[in-house]
């Protein structure tokens, strides 16, 4: 690509859907809705170019919209869709060519996305190993772990994740864990709420006294 290209920095899918042919058959169809359906969830906005396809077919979908037309003329017409933030997947060599002329990321499953200097997958569903923001952010936290080592190899570092119930934390833990683990770097894990029991400390601010340390006892649903 032109620009070095963060997953981290992308809110925004434009798919590009009048030229990507994979999706044509029944089961490609399906499998594009599963996904789009993961990105939703997800938080992505995702936006669907297309001639043809149903703007009921993802009314179900929060963050969806549909455009009708050619993709060329949608990505003239609309400034927002060549903004910093946006990533197309295409396989129309000329929108790729434009998106390169931009300097924009973008992705198709073409020999010619090489050639434009986009980024070329074998399957569209290997985008969900792209952007995937949790394992992306746990990529960065691995690499600042890893400078902070390098200052103090012998000093263990300590980080607590943290946050409540269901917001899925302990799976961002795993993926922090398997990064630091295939690179090299020594990691064990603890489960404070078990070590603790339902006690915690928390900082609270007296307009007489000013900051002073409190010890407040919850119920384990608080974690």
């Amino acid at each position: 690509m032109n620009q070095k290209f963060n997953p981290n920095t992308i809110s925004r899918l434009v798919f590009d859907l009048n030229s990507l042919h994979s999706i044509s058959s029944e089961e490609g169809w399906s499998n594009f809705q599963a996904m789009g359906k993961t990105f939703d969830d997800r938080s992505y906005n995702t936006l669907l170019i297309s001639q043809t396809v149903r703007v009921q077919d993802w009314q179900s979908h929060e963050n969806v919209q549909v455009l009708h037309g050619t993709s060329l003329e949608m990505l003239e017409k609309n400034t927002t869709l060549d903004e910093p933030q946006v990533f197309w997947i295409t396989d129309d060599s000329d929108i790729q060519s434009e998106l390169h002329r931009r300097n924009r990321p973008f992705g198709g499953g073409t020999e010619e996305t090489l050639k434009h200097q986009g980024m070329q997958f074998q399957n569209l569903q290997d985008l969900l190993e792209v952007f995937h923001p949790s394992r992306n952010t746990s990529q960065e936290i691995a690499e600042t772990v890893e400078k902070l080592k390098e200052d103090s190899p012998r000093m263990p570092l300590t980080i607590g994740i943290g946050g409540p119930e269901g917001c899925g934390h302990p799976f961002f833990v795993g993926e922090l864990v398997e990064v630091l683990e295939s690179r090299n770097q020594l990691v064990a894990g603890l489960d404070l709420t078990e070590l603790l029991g339902v006690c915690i400390f928390c900082w609270s601010c007296r307009r007489d006294n000013g900051w002073t340390n409190r010890l407040h006892r919850f119920n384990r649903r608080c974690f």
